[in-house]
C-alpha cells in the first residue's frame, strides 16, 4: 500500500478529510523521527518499536579480501512484537 492509498484509507476509517489525515500522519512521523534520537526509542503502535542502534568504529573485510575503515555511526531499527509477527503467518 502506497502512502497516498494509506492516507485515503486512514481518512475513510477516521471519517476525516484526506488533508487532515495527511497532517496527522506527518505529525506522527515527525514525533517518531524525533524520538528515535533518544536511547529509549518510541512505541507508536502496540508491538512496534522504532529506535537507533550505535555501530562502533571497526575494520570491515570486503569480498575481495581488502579491509576498509568504517567510522562509528547510527542505524535505524524497527522491532515488531507478537501481534505483528502473528499477523503475517
Amino acid at each position: 500500500m502506497k502512502r497516498s492509498e494509506f492516507i485515503k484509507e486512514f481518512a475513510r476509517k477516521g471519517n476525516i478529510s484526506q488533508k487532515d489525515a495527511r497532517e496527522l500522519l506527518n505529525i506522527a512521523e515527525d514525533i517518531v523521527l524525533e524520538q528515535m534520537q533518544t536511547e529509549d526509542g518510541v512505541f507508536p503502535f502496540s508491538g512496534v518499536k522504532f529506535y537507533t542502534m550505535h555501530i562502533k568504529e571497526k575494520e570491515s573485510r570486503l569480498p575481495n579480501g581488502t579491509y576498509v575503515h568504517v567510522d562509528e555511526h547510527y542505524i535505524p531499527k524497527v522491532e515488531f512484537g507478537l501481534k505483528f509477527k502473528r499477523t503475517v503467518r
